[in-house]
C-alpha cells in the first residue's frame, strides 16, 4: 500500500510521475527523494550508518512536509511517527509540491 502513495507523491514537476519503474528500483527511488526534497544525493550514504540513519531519516521527513507547505507538527506526527497515515494524506489529500525548502 504505501509504494502506491509514494508513487502519487512522485507526481511533481520535472520528475517522471508515472510511478511505474521507480519503486522497482530503490536507487533511483533515493535519487528521486532527494532532488523532491532538494538535498544533496551523497547524503544517500548516510542512511547506512547506524544511528545517524535515524537523524537523517528525520530531517528528511521534515524536508518533505515542508515541500507540500506542511508544517514541523505535521511532519513529525504524520510522516515521522505515522508514517504510512502521513504519506497517504500527502498522497491523497489536496496538499500540491510546492517546491523544496531545504537549503
Amino acid at each position: 500500500m504505501e509504494e502506491y502513495e509514494l508513487s502519487n507523491i512522485e507526481a511533481v514537476p520535472g520528475m517522471d510521475g508515472s510511478g511505474t519503474g521507480v519503486l522497482s528500483d530503490p536507487a533511483v527511488y533515493a535519487l528521486d527523494f532527494m532532488q523532491i526534497i532538494n538535498r544533496p544525493v551523497w547524503w544517500i550514504l548516510l542512511f547506512f550508518i547506524p544511528f545517524v540513519n535515524l537523524v537523517i531519516s528525520v530531517i528528511t521527513m521534515l524536508d518533505l512536509g515542508k515541500s507540500f507547505g506542511k508544517d514541523s507538527t505535521f511532519s513529525v506526527l504524520g510522516l515521522v511517527l505515522f508514517n504510512p497515515v502521513g504519506i497517504g494524506i500527502l498522497a491523497f489529500g489536496k496538499d500540491k509540491y510546492i517546491g523544496a525548502k531545504a537549503s
